[in-house]
């Protein structure tokens, strides 16, 4: 991939602004609970990390031990709340306690807290609204959906959403103080709620009840979820899949009233469409899913003008594997990364494609793996960091144009979550093992001068 003048000169610019971030400072000191010495409950144990070469890291701290799982979401001044699930020592089997560790920008890492205990969840969201609220969601196999937020830095009580739900997803407005959580009831129809701050959440509203049963099975997590977005102007809009003579997705919008569904794509094929809403920068709708292809799957997408949804259109074909897609909004488009297996299905891949409101560009492999994160650097440009072949490593994306992969940490991680602090800040929490870790990061100079 060649490199434009435009293109360096943007890149130059970048280079100098992260020269004056060289080292960062949340958790250097300032009292509270950071600082190197304390115990692992307190602030977490400070070591060095394995470095190769690639953005600094600094300040790594151990954050939890015997961790199965790894959740993390941050609000709009970039406080950061960590989420982890250990099992029940000596308990009934997969019940689990939920835990959860503060980053506050001033006194750094708080103790943990114990938020959920003695629990047999099997499906979890976690998400940051606009008025910073921490929402948490959970299915309990044989009860129901379950919500506990932390409205105005208090956690409220748990709160049953219906008995017998399954799947939760949920969507904050990214310019609205809307939050919504969606749901597959165990009548095989879909209900949701909405935060009503002091109050809670409100009781359940049914979307729809098709003559098509609506999946998932209770307690699939994997294929037919429904989905939630929230645009703009706070008009929520759902998607799902149906199962029947077809398979078909479906959208509906819902203000104050629900908008009649429409079918945005039906095969005869069998398939676990799975799919997702994203939003461009320009708060076009952008539906993302699978579609059974023969022995392969292809990535398919599918764009809202505002009025309808455009024909679909194939972005990836012959994956052989259930995916993973995250995506990041930037001023100048949409990012997506999408991981699959390839082939006999024992070859990962990671991809990416940038959407700029108008055009794609073609998918790009990032790496081979199946375990990565996204974070922003700026408004313009993001950051991936992934894990091959036991090593950690990186590569910057600015629109269609990619650096070469760059080394970070000399071992194996999973569950990769980056943070974006500030414009020349970022923090990467993960997991290696049971042990949850996070780390500050800087970007040396090199990584801007390699793009491909």
């Amino acid at each position: 991939m060649g490199k434009s003048t435009d293109r360096k000169r943007m890149m130059d610019t970048i280079t100098t602004t992260f020269l004056l971030a060289l080292c960062l400072c949340v958790g250097c000191g300032g009292g509270g609970n950071s600082g190197a010495g304390e115990t692992m409950d307190n602030a977490g144990a400070f070591e060095e990390p394995t470095l190769v070469t690639g953005p600094i890291l600094s300040n790594v701290v151990v954050l939890a031990e015997n961790a199965a799982q790894l959740y993390v979401t941050e609000n709009e001044a970039h406080d950061t709340s960590v989420f982890w699930a250990e099992p029940v020592m000596g308990g009934v089997v997969a019940e689990i306690d939920l835990y959860t560790r503060q980053l506050d920008r001033v006194s750094g890492w708080q103790d943990k807290e114990k938020l959920i205990e003695n629990s047999r969840y099997s499906t979890f969201a976690v998400k940051t609204d606009m008025a910073n609220n921490v929402h948490l969601f959970w299915q309990t196999p044989g009860e129901g959906v379950y919500a506990k937020s932390r409205y105005n830095q208090f956690w409220q009580d748990t709160q049953l959403l219906e008995e017998g739900g399954a799947c939760p997803d949920i969507a904050t407005g990214q310019q609205s103080y809307r939050t919504a959580v969606v749901w597959c009831q165990s009548s095989r129809s879909l209900s949701f709620s909405e935060f009503l701050g002091a109050q809670g959440w409100s009781e359940p509203t049914r979307i729809s009840k098709e003559e098509d049963a609506i999946g998932p099975t209770l307690g699939d997590t994997y294929g037919n979820a429904p989905v939630v977005a929230i645009d703009g102007n706070g008009v929520l809009t759902f998607a799902w899949s149906t199962t029947g003579a077809n398979i078909k997705i479906v959208t509906t919008q819902y203000d104050e009233t629900f908008s009649d569904p429409v079918t945005v794509y039906e095969t005869g094929s069998f398939s676990t469409p799975d799919p997702e809403i994203f939003y461009s920068n320009d708060d076009k709708k952008l539906l993302v899913w699978n579609q059974l292809n023969g022995h392969s799957i292809d990535l398919m997408t599918s764009v809202h003008d505002g009025v309808n949804w455009r024909a679909s259109e194939t972005r990836l074909n012959s994956a052989s594997s259930f995916h993973s897609i995250k995506a990041n909004v930037n001023n100048n488009g949409t990012t997506f990364l999408y991981a699959s297996t390839t082939g006999t299905g024992l070859t990962a891949e990671l991809f990416y494609a940038f959407y700029n409101g108008v055009s794609w560009t073609e998918m790009s492999t990032i790496g081979e793996t199946m375990n990565y994160g996204i974070g922003k650097i700026d408004e313009e440009t993001n950051i991936v960091f992934y894990e091959e072949k036991n090593t950690t490593k990186a590569r910057v994306i600015h629109s269609g144009s990619m650096t070469e992969p760059i080394d970070i940490l000399d071992s194996r991680v999973e569950d990769i979550n980056l943070v974006k602090l500030s414009d020349q800040e970022g923090m990467v929490v993960w997991r290696e093992l049971l042990t949850v870790k996070a780390a500050q990061f800087s970007i040396p100079d090199d990584l801007f001068n390699r793009l491909e």
